[in-house]
């Protein structure tokens, strides 16, 4: 739904420039690539809870607060990506990559507040996991190119400026394994191996795209690149399930998060060289992040209940996935 009310926006916005095209000094019509992204990923959350239990004629009550992080989330994506010349002020262009990830690790660490337990924001628990998994993100966005619609931009520069609007996917889906507990509920540091960890967990992320691009010549055939994009409106879903924690439901997903109204940002930075005016060699360094903040947690226990049912609450305070690194790209304009 999202994507189609983007792309309604996109149709919408370029309307307005109705009326004969000047014509462009681009020759080529299609432009297909691949590039390869030698990045490495992180993604994290943290929640916070509270809850009062009966205990006899009286009540206890705590607060407490968790932290999922994941880092060092390292895979080489393949990035597919083309663009189609509309008019010569417009084009529709996209680009879609997916990978699995290797070598990450998680830490999960739990806070606890109770005047009546006697803690004050004390670590209860933090245990370390191996992670592994998948990343897939996509785009879509319809390009205008201002040299040919501003009158203020000069028509002698060599250089080529775009805005556009588009649409953003991105999506982690971890699996974490080889759990080791390293501090108890005491706050002792310990490692402690635990068996039959297999947990997951999904960052499932959409957004508006803003921005602009440009490409200037150096030399004769090196040219400097660059690509903005405020990552607006942004979207999250995020889906786990903890295998090892009994009072959940069994099956997946045993809790849900969701947020609205986050941002982010999609930023490449490149030199291409051209050998051939149809082919270009480009390469350079890409970096992307999404965040959001005040969101809603849900948990589903075996008994059937969620979290909310009783006394206790549970607020998805930040979540946020960021990815950077070096890329290399090769890509022919037909």
């Amino acid at each position: 739904m999202r994507f189609l009310s983007a792309l309604c926006v996109c149709l919408w916005c370029v309307s307005g420039f109705a009326g004969p095209a000047t014509e462009s000094f681009i020759t080529d019509h299609v432009q297909l690539g691949v590039k390869t992204w030698f990045s490495q990923g992180a993604d994290e959350w943290q929640i916070s809870f509270s809850e009062s239990i009966p205990v006899y004629d009286d009540s206890l009550y705590y607060e407490g607060r968790s932290r999922l992080e994941w880092e060092n989330l390292d895979n080489t994506i393949p990035v597919l990506f083309g663009e189609v010349r509309l008019l010569s002020w417009l084009r529709l262009g996209g680009s879609y990559g997916s990978s699995a990830i290797s070598g990450g690790n998680n830490t999960d660490s739990d806070w606890l507040t109770s005047t009546d337990l006697g803690y004050d924001d004390q670590m209860i628990s933090q245990s370390i996991a191996d992670t592994e998994g998948d990343t897939t993100m996509y785009d879509i966005n319809l390009y205008v190119r201002l040299n040919d619609l501003l009158t203020v931009y000069p028509k002698d520069l060599k250089g080529n400026l775009d805005a556009y609007i588009g649409y953003q996917s991105y999506k982690d889906e971890l699996n974490d394994h080889n759990g080791v507990q390293t501090v108890d509920f005491d706050g002792n540091p310990v490692e402690e191996p635990f068996d039959g960890l297999d947990s997951t967990f999904d960052f499932d992320w959409s957004a508006f795209r803003l921005g602009l691009r440009g490409e200037y010549p150096v030399l004769q055939k090196l040219l400097v690149k660059a690509d903005a994009a405020l990552l607006a409106g942004a979207e999250y879903e995020g889906e786990g399930f903890w295998n090892l924690r009994t009072d959940y439901k069994s099956t997946p997903p045993n809790f849900t998060q969701t947020a609205d109204s986050g941002n982010g940002y999609d930023v490449k930075l490149g030199l291409a060289y051209k050998p051939i005016p149809y082919v270009a060699i480009e390469a350079g360094y890409w970096f992307f992040s999404l965040s959001a903040s005040d969101g809603t947690e849900t948990t589903y226990y075996a008994d059937g209940t969620t979290s909310g049912d009783d006394e206790s609450i549970e607020t998805l305070d930040d979540v946020k996935s960021a990815r950077d690194g070096f890329y290399v790209a090769l890509s022919g304009n037909f």
